[in-house]
């Protein structure tokens, strides 16, 4: 059994894939972000586009973060609202990645709705993030001497780094 790059330890065929095949759509923003993540995982441009709101993004700046970036593990911070009964919700998150610069983590607070019974991405706001040259917040990078992103306990030196 392969688990689910989200990280609810279950079968990625009982957990995201559904929502990536178009099988079933999200009735939770928790189910929605993690089903994202698990696409940026997996490289699937068309489910990232097809449940962001207003997609500002292009398939070209996909391809380049999939070609740089490989996510490692999500952590859910918390989530306001969201249910199936609700039009709005919030799910803030931690996503540990490695790209040719080192490892690193996307702190977010992402907001979502729902339009016509479907979850979408709105935007998200970053959180504790520094800022880069263009004074866009940048990811945060993990230090040699922080935990590592896996959760083991280690220095990042002594396990991933």
């Amino acid at each position: 059994m392969t688990l689910c790059p989200c990280g609810n330890q279950q079968s990625y065929q009982d957990c995201c894939q559904p929502f990536h095949s178009g099988a079933s759509t999200a009735k939770t923003a928790e189910q929605l972000m993690r089903s994202r993540y698990s696409a940026f995982v997996k490289k699937l441009a068309t489910y990232l586009l097809d449940t962001h709101q207003h997609s500002t993004d292009t398939r070209a700046q996909l391809t380049e973060t999939f070609a740089h970036t490989q996510w490692t593990k999500l952590e859910i911070v918390s989530v306001e609202k969201g249910s199936e009964q609700d039009c709005e919700g919030r799910v803030e998150f931690i996503a540990s990645y490695r790209s040719p610069e080192g490892t690193g983590q996307l702190h977010e607070n992402s907001r979502f709705v729902k339009e016509n019974s479907r979850w979408l991405y709105v935007d998200g706001e970053m959180k504790h993030q520094p800022e880069g040259p263009d004074k866009q917040p940048a990811m945060a990078k993990i230090g040699r001497n922080d935990p590592c992103w896996c959760g083991s306990g280690k220095k990042s030196k002594k396990c991933h780094h």
